[in-house]
């Protein structure tokens, strides 16, 4: 069974079907990406460095825009991603 899926190769960030802790890696293809902190099932994984302003992918597309600098490995989620439903537009 996969643990975590990448949904669209052009996606920077992917999903977890696992309660991930530092540590855990996440293998796509020709791509490894550590966990560096607790992301819950279900969540988001950042697989590159994010910068404040950053456009978030999901889907192959543009689902909002980083609101703080995450590394890659961290956690994605409302806390650091500005949803494009929530005004956060490219």
């Amino acid at each position: 069974m996969k643990r975590s899926f990448l949904l669209n190769e052009k996606d920077n960030i992917a999903v977890v079907l696992f309660d991930a802790v530092p540590g855990d890696v996440l293998t796509f293809d020709d791509l490894s990406v550590e966990v560096t902190e607790n992301v819950p099932f279900g969540h988001k994984v950042a697989l590159t460095d994010f910068q404040e302003g950053d456009l978030v992918y999901k889907y192959g597309q543009i689902i909002g825009r980083c609101t703080k600098d995450t590394p890659k490995g961290g956690w994605m989620h409302v806390h650091n991603i500005g949803s494009r439903r929530g005004g956060h537009n490219e």
